[in-house]
């Protein structure tokens, strides 16, 4: 193994940059990529929601569907102001609204005339379900809160699993994973040294070096969703008080 140290490259921004490219004018196929990313990364929260507020599954995943689907054709993110608020903040209020509109109308179809804007993967590849089941004591905000601050962990996770895969560090990643993951067991450095085929000092390093980059990326992401100037670790602290 040549190295255990991949240089830092900043992470890029997804989340009000992606309602900034969606509010382009005159660039169809920009607003429908930015639209159909901003749709992977945030449906699982907005799920959750509903499936908190007592939809059955497969209404919820209507109107999922038919939320950013509405969003795509009407355009609604042209209201989206990055300085009016947190992104999270915004899309809940969003979908309250789309929510309580389908409520007042049974009659509307829920999935935007039919059409799919994004296939909603509900479960990942070990067949566990990406969406856990809403808790019978919290009430939806919180369990939009929780879905959405897993939805930004996974989000980071596999954006440097991608990092280290493109820089043909995977086996890296994958041998100190557990160290940023909120699914993995530990591992004794002496087995992941023995794994890579270097010093458990160079995997203890590689280990502090990749919680740092996690840390680092975790905080950007989250950054991008909030006011500029606004406190990140603050931000941070309140995703992780809905698993308490």
């Amino acid at each position: 193994m040549s190295s255990v140290n991949p240089p830092l490259e900043p992470f890029p921004k997804t989340r009000w940059t992606l309602v900034a490219r969606v509010k382009e004018v005159g660039d169809e196929k920009k607003k429908s990529l930015a639209l159909e990313e901003l749709c992977q990364l945030y449906w699982p929260p907005i799920f959750a929601y509903l499936c908190s507020r007592g939809y059955p599954p497969q209404e919820a995943e209507d109107l999922t569907q038919g939320f950013f689907s509405e969003f795509l054709r009407k355009s609604h993110f042209t209201a989206a102001d990055s300085k009016k608020g947190k992104l999270r903040s915004y899309l809940l209020r969003a979908v309250t609204n789309h929510a309580n509109r389908i409520r007042r109308d049974q009659n509307r179809l829920k999935r935007g005339g039919g059409e799919a804007v994004i296939s909603l993967q509900l479960e990942d590849a070990n067949g566990r379900p990406l969406v856990p089941e809403p808790r019978s004591e919290s009430n939806p905000e919180v369990e939009f809160n929780r879905q959405w601050a897993l939805t930004m962990l996974r989000n980071v996770f596999q954006s440097l699993r991608d990092d280290y895969r493109n820089r043909g560090k995977e086996d890296v990643f994958d041998a100190l994973q557990f160290v940023i993951s909120i699914d993995s067991a530990a591992v004794p450095y002496a087995d992941v040294s023995e794994k890579l085929g270097c010093s458990e000092g160079s995997v203890k390093i590689a280990a502090h070096r990749l919680k740092q980059r996690y840390k680092s990326a975790l905080r950007a992401a989250v950054g991008d969703t909030l006011l500029e100037g606004e406190d990140v670790d603050a931000e941070i602290r309140l995703l992780m008080s809905a698993f308490g």
